[in-house]
């Protein structure tokens, strides 16, 4: 079964190392559950222009911090400095699309990645709405349901105001029953 975890920390001064390790541990205390793969994304806020920094891995959460430290030391440098920092976090059970680092969470609306998502449980009407989204224009990287969420907040923020008003279309457009951070 598929486990979520969110960090958000406004205003307290801690480094990235912090925050990275705060989402582990947060992802350990859900292995108990069983899981395929794991990821995380993190955003710093220092630079409004910056997307989040995304690691995924098949395997363990040990896996996926070594994958941080070791193989993404260039996407962002533990020891800076920040006051303000929010991460998302996921451990994967595959229900739609095999276990890969392609296939774990997070997954991103698109390559501007406006919206990053994790999500826990089954879309059931995923495939009518990725035909949906396809026949607007839009493509897929992996072959899970919850990219699928992903896509769709994208759309609908085009067309929408506010988060929340996306936040609640979204929910409407979609079946299952799932748990949803973005």
């Amino acid at each position: 079964m598929c486990g979520i975890f969110g960090f958000c920390n406004f205003c307290v001064e801690h480094t990235t190392e912090k925050l990275v390790k705060s989402l582990i541990q947060g992802l350990q205390r859900l292995e108990y559950r069983g899981y395929d793969s794991a990821g995380f994304c993190l955003d710093d806020k220092k630079d409004s222009d910056k997307t989040g920094v995304i690691v995924k891995k098949t395997g363990n959460v040990q896996a996926l911090y070594n994958s941080a430290v070791e193989e993404n030391t260039g996407k962002f440098e533990m020891k800076k400095a920040l006051n303000d920092g929010v991460g998302i976090a996921h451990t994967r059970w595959a229900t739609h699309g095999p276990p890969s680092d392609t296939n774990s969470h997070p997954h991103v609306s698109g390559p501007e990645q406006d919206f990053i998502v994790v999500h826990n449980g089954i879309m059931t009407n995923y495939q009518e709405m990725r035909t949906f989204l396809k026949e607007k224009g839009f493509a897929f990287q992996t072959e899970t349901d919850t990219e699928v969420i992903a896509v769709l907040f994208g759309f609908l923020y085009k067309q929408k105001t506010s988060f929340a008003q996306v936040m609640m279309e979204v929910m409407q457009f979609i079946s299952g029953a799932f748990a949803v951070v973005v």
